[in-house]
């Protein structure tokens, strides 16, 4: 079915973005610990250090979201949720993932026009780098965000109409 390939492909996209999110998490680590070492041993921290670390910062929020979405690591509340019949659990799934269509909509709008507002800006420390690519990081997580949020929509309700009721999470 088309549509299993396009719920597989969307998951193997996010998942490969969630990898590269998980490295820059180490790569921050490691150029923050190279500042802390050069600044303490040669008073000489580098001046490329703070914005490179708070672009992979960004990068890692907004690009690691989907990968959260897709594997349920958000915060939920099961106490809650365990309340209702099966049916409306999943209305109450499906309904959240319709905010976060919403949401990413907005990362995607807001995040384009904060990108394209900083075409040509750079950051006003020593080091110069241009601001754009990092800004790009919103709207491009929103998008994935999107995707992954109507890919769980779909895959919710490809399942129900496969088992005949409502699947569990």
């Amino acid at each position: 079915m088309a549509v299993l390939r396009i719920i597989g492909f969307i998951d193997r996209v996010c998942g490969l973005i969630g990898l590269a999110a998980g490295i820059m998490v180490v790569a921050l680590a490691l150029f923050n610990a190279y500042a802390v070492l050069m600044g303490y041993f040669l008073n000489s921290p580098p001046h490329w250090s703070l914005d490179l670390s708070e672009f992979f910062l960004v990068a890692t929020v907004f690009l690691g979201g989907a990968y959260a979405l897709q594997v349920d690591a958000h915060a939920n509340v099961p106490l809650f949720l365990v309340q209702f019949s099966p049916r409306t659990q999943a209305v109450l799934r499906s309904t959240a993932h319709l905010l976060v269509c919403a949401l990413a909509l907005i990362l995607i709008w807001k995040g384009w026009e904060l990108a394209l507002d900083n075409l040509h800006a750079r950051t006003a420390s020593f080091s110069r780098l241009p601001l754009f690519p990092s800004y790009l990081a919103v709207p491009f997580g929103g998008f994935l965000l999107l995707l992954q949020a109507l890919s769980k929509i779909a895959r919710n309700l490809l399942e129900r109409k496969a088992s005949g009721s409502v699947p569990p999470e």
